[in-house]
């Protein structure tokens, strides 16, 4: 959550690890600042940000598959939010 800190000035809301993969983690951001930029199109924002995050993972020499999921209100904690 270091790196999130540093690239959106405030930590993620959460680091989950995926109970069906071992090695799968998910970060959760139930506000994300790219919303506050964008009204539509938001699955664009997101697969920026996973762009962003993937090639930091590559550039550390983790390989790594970094995809995104924009979540409905009913689906998070009660906002629209990003999964990566």
């Amino acid at each position: 959550t270091s790196v999130w800190k540093h690239l959106f000035g405030k930590g993620a809301d959460s680091l989950e690890r995926s109970i069906d993969n071992a090695d799968e983690y998910m970060i959760f951001d139930n506000n994300p600042i790219t919303s506050t930029f964008l009204s539509s199109h938001q699955i664009s924002a997101d697969a920026y940000i996973s762009g962003i995050i993937a090639g930091i993972c590559e550039g550390a020499g983790f390989t790594a598959r970094v995809t995104a999921h924009s979540l409905a209100a009913d689906e998070g904690d009660g906002g629209t939010g990003s999964t990566v």
